[in-house]
């Protein structure tokens, strides 16, 4: 008796269950696959914007070689800790304007 009754079972109740719960779990799989390629990139975006104020490539200071890439902090040059170096220095910029750290503007002649 139950083998007859297993293909009723299986077209009438766990085809209409098991449908509609299949669906939605593929919905909820995608959903969840497509944030979190989301969240990621938008983490990504934020590191590269960060790693992009790195000022040491414009340096004077700045070698460009692997060995020894700044010759004033060889420990933290290209790294985060450089974001905010006190000795920068812009590659063309002149030595009176290095020790002020900011350019310096001619002033206007008075008449």
């Amino acid at each position: 008796m139950p083998e007859l009754l297993r293909p009723l079972i299986e077209a009438f109740v766990l085809r209409p269950v098991t449908a509609p719960l299949s669906f939605v779990t593929i919905c909820a799989l995608i959903f969840l696959m497509l944030r979190s390629m989301w969240v990621s990139t938008h983490i990504g975006m934020k590191n590269v914007k960060r790693l992009h104020q790195i000022p040491c490539p414009n340096c004077r200071f700045f070698t460009d070689d692997f060995r020894l890439k700044c010759t004033i902090h060889p420990t933290y040059a290209l790294t985060e800790e450089a974001i905010n170096c006190y000795d920068f220095c812009a590659k063309n910029t002149t030595a009176r304007n290095r020790k002020l750290n900011f350019p310096v503007y001619q002033r206007a002649e008075s008449s």
